[in-house]
């Protein structure tokens, strides 16, 4: 069936924002009184004295500090949301319980009192994830895949808000730009809202009123609460991008492009992109592996006259790039990944529960996985959803003959791409050696740099292997990924170009 798939392993006692009771801290940032300046003016009496504050269901001393007992409520209700996802009993009740006296607070004696401290915290949080190895991809990802979709709106608008906030277009790392500008896309007029009310909020009004529209205006504690719970829970991952902490007051222009997925010719580029849409658009299976085995052979020849050429000034350059696996069969899709890192000196690591792999290797072939993988999944699923639909037998159409459909089809077209890999190797081995170059040793050198970079970040994997699986649905994904003739589309290709 292949290689396996190496997990990593990583200690969950600690987590970004927590302390060794595995509680979220209070935020120590000094935060005063709230301003009167708000989204919305309407105020409404106040049920307390000048003595005392009128919380729902009790009453607090006049030394109480009400910022404080807020947050401490918002943790609680966090919590209660994390039990919930866990199916721990009394979770839903109390996050209920919760949202309702956040509610009640905003509407006392000081209007917005809860919003303002839950878009701190909600901030805070952001800013503690992002030091402790998340990026702006991944936070939106783990949302997106676990709650609904008003969760996750509130989530792009927190980190379109702190993108805005902290001149991120300016002074991030590339990489970093553009995961933002991704997830600006998916919803640009949320994006936009968040960067107005960033660049212009007199009075410092707390972001999260933004986006209520006019008056009257409601927070939505419960996608508030549901948000901080899930952020308070991930886990410190590995820093594979320099952290808005440590980021310049003006980003140099020669400065990020160590950071980008690879500084790789566009020209290359546009060719590869041209050949995995032809892939992608046709009907004939035999005729999209051909062009997708043309696509490898591009980038491969590339990756090694790039590694030629950087042998005679420097050593090789290894990045880290993550890429997110979404829903359904998600075990299929990354051992896909891992099936084309294999044949492009990749490696991959898979983390399972939050279905994001971390790939480690040389710009260029970081730029041709990821470009294969994209390009190939949808071949694959195209193959598969053919199937289903042209089959008179039902059982093609089930789960488990899906999955074990995408994992043959992983397994053959990554023994095809290594061969096409290896053929284009020992082309260019010769080729150098013409030249008075010896190209394995410097491929070697590659090679012993992309492990050691690997072995630094995931000291602690373990291997994974995949189930027993449908065996019908086996042979239909291998017979879908072997029905090509690699060799006279790629002569014919050749030429053309």
């Amino acid at each position: 069936m292949g290689n396996t798939t190496e997990r990593s392993r990583r200690a969950r006692t600690t987590r970004p924002g927590q302390s060794s009771r595995g509680r979220s801290k209070p935020s120590a940032d000094g935060h005063g009184k709230a301003s009167s300046a708000r989204w919305s003016e309407t105020q409404q009496p106040s049920n307390g004295t000048e003595e005392q504050w009128n919380w729902p269901g009790r009453f607090t001393s006049p030394g109480a500090d009400p910022h404080t007992l807020v947050h401490e409520m918002i943790l609680t209700g966090a919590e209660a949301t994390i039990k919930r996802q866990r199916g721990r009993r009394g979770g839903t009740l109390s996050a209920e319980r919760v949202a309702e006296q956040l509610a009640q607070i905003d509407a006392g004696r000081e209007p917005w009192l809860a919003t303002r401290v839950a878009s701190d915290i909600l901030l805070s949080a952001m800013e503690s994830l992002y030091e402790h190895g998340w990026q702006p991809r991944d936070v939106i990802h783990v949302v997106e895949r676990a709650h609904p979709q008003h969760v996750a709106e509130l989530a792009v608008a927190t980190v379109a808000f702190q993108a805005a906030l902290t001149n991120a277009s300016q002074r991030a790392p590339l990489s970093w730009v553009e995961q933002l500008d991704d997830v600006a896309a998916a919803c640009p007029d949320l994006a936009e809202t968040m960067r107005w009310a960033a660049i212009r909020n007199p009075g410092n009004r707390p972001y999260l009123l933004a986006l209520g529209g006019e008056p009257p205006l409601q927070t939505d504690w419960s996608a508030v609460l549901t948000l901080i719970g899930r952020w308070h829970d991930l886990p410190v991952w590995p820093q594979v991008c320099t952290p808005p902490s440590q980021w310049p007051e003006q980003r140099a222009d020669a400065a990020p492009r160590a950071q980008r997925s690879g500084p790789v010719d566009s020209r290359v580029l546009n060719k590869v992109r041209g050949l995995l849409a032809k892939a992608e658009a046709t009907t004939y299976s035999g005729e999209a592996e051909a062009f997708t085995a043309k696509a490898q052979e591009l980038m491969t020849r590339y990756a090694i006259d790039s590694a030629l050429l950087r042998s005679e000034h420097s050593r090789a350059d290894v990045l880290t790039t993550r890429i997110h696996i979404d829903n359904p069969y998600t075990k299929a899709k990354v051992h896909l990944l891992h099936e084309i890192s294999l044949a492009n000196r990749v490696r991959v690591v898979w983390d399972a529960e939050y279905a994001v792999a971390t790939a480690v290797g040389t710009p260029v072939d970081l730029r041709q996985v990821e470009m294969l993988y994209t390009s190939v999944l949808v071949q694959a699923t195209h193959a598969m959803t053919e199937l289903g639909r042209d089959s008179e037998d039902g059982s093609t159409r089930t789960a488990s003959f899906r999955r074990a459909f995408l994992f043959a089809f992983a397994v053959r077209v990554g023994q095809r791409l290594q061969e096409v890999g290896e053929e284009t190797t020992a082309r260019a081995a010769k080729r150098a050696r013409r030249n008075g170059k010896r190209l394995l040793p410097i491929l070697a050198a590659q090679n012993e740099a992309v492990n050691a970079e690997f072995e630094r970040l995931f000291p602690r994997t373990e291997k994974q292997t995949a189930s027993p699986m449908d065996a019908r649905g086996w042979i239909a994904g291998k017979v879908a990924a072997d029905q090509a003739v690699l060799q006279p589309a790629g002569v014919a290709l050749e030429g053309a170009s």
